[in-house]
């Protein structure tokens, strides 16, 4: 009888480090995606390759543990240069793009939670992926928003000019994406089963 608690009190301490390993390397996949940028001249929000890698850790991990990447990933940003601006602090979640980082963790889990429950064809995983780019989208459009408000740029909290810098600019780079993430599915399929991420 000890022998077996001990045995499975050891195989729940394997299970958790494993979920924590892989926890830390959902948040160096979205460190080094982070560094694919491209700076527009007419907006504060660059182009980047974050919002794939949110996209992958909700189709491949638990809906805990792809929130707890992005999280442990805003862990990191407070002591090492790991977002796409290179700066560390704070000041990153007080900045223009502060609104899509504070949506990565939602988008992220519900990604997880709907694919868990309605995965199956291209079209339902375009649809999950789509709800989580909205959230991702409106969140930093009113970030902006409230952004260029605060700094004086904006007279008032103007929905209209976040969406002509926050949004439509970057729509056709995430249906890309999108469309990325389909496409390497079956990679994905072959990932998880070799790998457990939960």
């Amino acid at each position: 009888m000890s022998y077996c608690l001990k045995q499975k009190s050891l195989t729940r301490k394997r299970e958790s480090i494993r979920s924590l390993l892989y926890i830390f390397e959902g948040a160096l996949f979205l460190t080094l995606l982070a560094k694919i940028t491209l700076t527009l001249p007419f907006t504060p929000i660059p182009i980047t390759f974050q919002t794939l890698g949110i996209y992958c850790l909700g189709i491949m991990a638990s809906p805990l543990g792809a929130a707890g990447s992005v999280l442990t990933y805003f862990m990191f940003g407070l002591i090492f240069p790991v977002f796409c601006n290179s700066l560390w602090s704070i000041a990153n979640f007080c900045g223009p793009t502060a609104g899509y980082l504070y949506a990565f963790p939602l988008a992220a889990a519900c990604i997880s939670i709907l694919h868990r429950r309605h995965s199956g064809s291209n079209f339902k995983l375009a649809i999950i992926l789509s709800i989580g780019a909205g959230i991702i989208l409106a969140c930093g459009t009113l970030g902006l928003a409230c952004y260029l408000y605060f700094t004086g740029v904006t007279s008032t909290i103007d929905i209209i000019q976040g969406l002509k810098l926050g949004t439509l600019p970057f729509i056709p780079g995430e249906i890309l994406k999108i469309l990325l993430v389909i496409q390497g599915r079956h990679a994905i399929a072959f990932f998880k089963k070799t790998h457990v991420y939960d």
